[in-house]
Order: C-alpha cells, then structure tokens, then sequence
C-alpha cells in the first residue's frame, strides 16, 4: 500500500503552489522493481526524508542518485525510478508557471533536468528540513513553511498575465488549446507567447497543452470504466485512437493498454491527483 497525501497552501500561495505532498509506503507494500513518473506539466521541489533512490531518465540516458534534495523541472517524457518500502518524500509541487517566484532562474534552464547542487535551493531546504524534523503537528509545520517561503521570494507572489491566462486555457479545456486563436485574440505575437512560456513553464505552450491532454486521457483511463479508446480518443480531442496512442507513446513509452497491464503505482496516483495542477 501507498501513503500519497496533498495538503494546500494557503490563499496567499495558491497562485504559485498547486499543493504540498508527502509520499511512503506501507511495511507489507509490494513495490514493481521500477516505477514511472510521467510527465505532468508541474515542477516539483523533492526533500528525501528516506534514503538515497535513483531517477533513470533513458532518453538521455542519464542516472541521478537523489539524496537529500533535488528540484525537478518539466519532463517530455516518462522517468523510470527505483525505490524501496522505506522511501519516503516531502514535496513541494509548484502551478506551471510558479517556480519563477522562488529560483532566480529560467524555467527552461530546469526543463527535462534537476538541480540538486543549488546555493539558492539549499537555502531554501535546510530551514524546510528543520521544520519537518520538529515535533509539531504537520499542518503547523505547513504554516512554518510557508513563513519561509514568503522569506525566500525572489519575484512577486503574481506571475505573467500572459501566460497565467493562456496556462488557465489550457487546463480548463484539458489541453485542447489553440494558440494561434489564443494570440489573435489577445493581440500578440505566437513568439511572444512562446518566449514568456518557456522563460515561466519551462515548455511551449503547444507542448505544455499536449502534456495537459495526455494527462486528462491517463486519468479517465484510469478509473477503470472500460471506456472504448476510440471514444476516449475522440472525446480529449485527439484526431482518432492513433493520434492518441501515438501521444501515449511520446509520453509514457507505451501505448494505453501496455501502461495500464504494467500496473506501475505512481501513474495510478497520477491520474488520482490530475486536478491538483489547477490554481
């Protein structure tokens, strides 16, 4: 068994934190060798507060050992990682465009990648980490973290109105998001939208929306309906079962039917919370 829980910030942070989560397992928990994170259109601050585990990312064929901190930009595609009963997590999951107001950098720079050797994000850890060691109630704790928090900002609590709004688009119609409309419509430039997307996402706003649809299609999946994935296809807007299946593999490395029989735990938990992302 799985111990996945979310807790939400506080009005003040809701525009730049989707929610805190904290993740272990039961002694008696069956774990497959290798889980899979999928990619989700969040960036996510992991604190370990269990021992060291690995993130293998086989496109770039990278391994990363995380042992004490790491924080994790936006993915392309699916990262598989290896993980025991005592792993156990405290995390902080930002909304797609609220990483900017802690780090003094570009989300791009963190896009398919993480950073663990950070002077800024240390800082920002070790008070974090002091909090959580404290024997206190955990919703105190929450209350002490984002005191820090507030201390820590590096922008404003508000981000680009620009993306903000195009970001809302997306999620509200599921990833079925015109950009070409959308920049009409808000007289811009599509090189301007995609110069501020990648500067506070991290994607293209063409990629952020295809993850977003992705990840609406993973979830109805999921609860198990038997739905006909020609009609799941049709109705998250893809052009028929290909596209989506083809969308399936560009995300996941598997088609539905393959990432359902796998019976990872962690896409299970993902599709559970797909309605976190909002702000």
């Amino acid at each position: 068994m799985i111990h996945y829980q979310e807790h939400y910030p506080s009005n003040k942070f809701r525009n730049i934190i989707s929610c805190f989560w904290t993740m272990g397992f039961a002694p008696d928990a069956k774990l497959p060798r290798l889980d899979v994170v999928l990619p989700d259109g969040c960036t996510d601050l992991l604190i370990n507060t269990g021992p060291t585990f690995k993130r293998i990312d086989n496109q770039s064929s990278k391994d990363f050992l995380i042992k004490d901190y790491a924080l994790i930009g936006q993915r392309k595609n699916a990262i598989e990682i290896s993980q025991t009963i005592d792993t156990t997590f405290f995390a902080i999951r930002f909304t797609p465009f609220g990483v900017k107001s802690l780090f003094p950098f570009d989300s791009s720079e963190l896009t398919g990648d993480m950073i663990d050797m950070d002077r800024s994000i240390k800082n920002l850890v070790d008070p974090i980490r002091s909090i959580l060691e404290k024997k206190i109630p955990f919703q105190k704790k929450l209350i002490e973290i984002q005191e820090v928090l507030e201390n820590k900002m590096v922008n404003s609590l508000t981000s680009n109105f620009l993306v903000e709004k195009a970001t809302s688009e997306i999620l509200s119609a599921h990833g079925n998001f015109n950009v070409a409309q959308f920049c009409e419509k808000a007289n811009i430039h599509k090189s301007t939208l995609e110069k501020n997307f990648l500067s506070y996402v991290g994607l293209r706003p063409k990629e952020f929306a295809a993850i977003i649809r992705f990840n609406h299609a993973h979830s109805l999946l999921q609860k198990g309906n038997k739905i006909k994935l020609t009609h799941l296809a049709l109705d998250c807007g893809y052009y028929d079962q290909s596209h989506m299946i083809k969308e399936f593999r560009r995300f996941s490395n598997s088609s539905p039917s393959e990432l359902m029989k796998a019976k990872y735990l962690l896409p299970e938990i993902a599709a559970s919370c797909y309605q976190s992302l909002r702000f």
